[in-house]
């Protein structure tokens, strides 16, 4: 398939009359509207928002016999507030998943202001979806050349995609130095993923392996990451790492299937995304859950149970991110004191940023498990605040015997695990955690 076609920026408005100047505010409320809807998830309002408004506006070239560019001040920013439209409506289609139609809005983007990075990103990532890999790569070049942020995960991941693996895993790797903490989107176990598929199919199996172990560190939600480990395992002839490797993936699988088939039916109401964002949650995907939840903040801010599932979120990612995860509790609390969940929530996030500051609150966790016996995220934390204070060697026994019934399939306190069997001068039970673990990660 050939690339969009190359239309003329008079494509990318509508082409009647004039537009009057007192009608600019009347443009621009419409623009914010639609491009709102976007945020919220309403993609079809968004699209239907933006075609009207499109089908409203004169080309770009008119504004230059306009006194005042249609109230814009001067055609260059006319100009601007076109392409942005275009790019937010092949946006609002990229999430609908009607790529071609993506790509050809931000073409028409383009057309206008040829210099935008963001616009070549976002052409990218449409062909990529639709499957145009080679294209896909030339439009994240140029982006890349105009240095457009955060684009080497996209580029890297469509340079695998076409084959170009070598390429691949050099760029995976400039994005993997790139992201931010916390890292609220899962990018990281991502770029990992796709970085030892590449290192697999090279037949750097150790290096594979290490960022298969190293992408369910950092999320073990990560299906894929599990079903390639599985694999690549099988293939060495370590049968029994690879049956445990499967056996958690089908035990994780209802949990995804579950998350997935009620994004697949669609969300019409609130209580159909907050049982996403559960479902999401519960299947260790805190990153998914987070952009699900944006969708839900962007449509009420102040949603007392959206911004408690904000803070569990924010807990659930690898390492916690425990001060922001406190914020969103405590605006939950003040719009509804009496959410139990937020209360939980808050003191869990306090607890986190006493262990990080090197002040363990263990009484006060103790009494949390007393109340909730077996609340898995209580007792990680907990056995980490245990290991963390200065009588970490006396409590290492306590530590490994609250951590002893946790769920395995998340690896839940695995990190802290090796750490209670180091201090206990346990080295080949540690060893052989490190060995079986498929949450540990490269060592530390």
């Amino acid at each position: 398939m050939g690339s969009p076609p190359a239309p003329s920026a008079e494509r990318g408005a509508g082409g009647r009359g004039p537009l009057p100047a007192p009608d600019r505010q009347t443009a621009l409320r419409a623009a914010q509207a639609a491009t709102l809807d976007v945020v919220a998830g309403r993609y079809r309002k968004a699209i239907l928002g933006f075609e009207q408004l499109l089908a409203k506006l004169p080309p770009w070239e008119a504004a230059n016999a306009h006194p005042d560019a249609f109230g814009f001040g001067k055609p260059e920013a006319y100009r601007g507030f076109l392409a942005a439209i275009n790019d937010n409506m092949g946006v609002a289609l990229l999430r609908a998943e009607r790529f071609e139609e993506g790509a050809a809005a931000v073409t028409r983007a383009i057309a206008l202001e040829p210099l935008k990075s963001k616009y070549h990103h976002n052409l990218g990532v449409c062909l990529f979806h639709a499957r145009r890999y080679p294209e896909s790569i030339a439009a994240l070049r140029r982006g890349l050349a105009l240095d457009e942020p955060d684009i080497r995960y996209d580029l890297g991941r469509a340079l695998a995609a076409g084959g170009s693996c070598e390429e691949a895993d050099a760029v995976l790797t400039a994005a993997l130095a790139e992201v931010a903490a916390p890292d609220s989107r899962g990018r990281a176990a991502e770029i990992l993923y796709l970085r030892g598929g590449c290192r697999a199919d090279a037949g750097k199996v150790a290096a594979a392996e290490a960022d298969f172990r190293a992408a369910l560190e950092r999320l073990p939600g990560h299906q894929k990451s599990l079903f390639k480990l599985s694999g690549l395992l099988a293939r060495q002839g370590r049968d029994q790492l690879a049956a445990a490797a499967r056996e958690l993936f089908l035990a994780r699988q209802p949990a995804d299937e579950k998350a997935q088939a009620l994004k697949v039916a669609g969300i019409g109401s609130r209580d159909e995304l907050l049982r996403l964002i559960e479902a999401y949650l519960e299947a260790a995907l805190p990153n998914q859950a987070l952009d699900e939840i944006q969708t839900l903040l962007a449509i009420n801010p102040r949603d007392p149970a959206g911004l408690t599932l904000e803070g569990e979120a924010r807990l659930a990612l690898r390492p916690p991110a425990a001060d922001k995860a406190a914020e969103s509790f405590r605006r939950a609390l003040a719009l509804d004191p009496a959410q139990p969940r937020a209360r939980l929530g808050l003191a869990l996030a306090e607890a986190r940023l006493e262990l990080a500051g090197g002040q363990p609150a263990i009484a006060g966790l103790r009494e949390q498990l007393r109340e909730r016996p077996g609340h898995p995220e209580i007792t990680v934390t907990l056995a980490e605040a245990l290991l963390a204070g200065p009588d970490a060697a006396s409590q290492a026994a306590e530590a490994l015997a609250l951590l002893d019934g946790l769920d395995k399939r998340y690896g839940r306190g695995d990190r802290a695990r090796l750490a209670a069997l180091e201090l206990l001068g346990r080295k080949e039970d540690a060893t052989e955690l490190r060995r079986r673990s498929l949450f540990l990660g490269p060592k530390k």
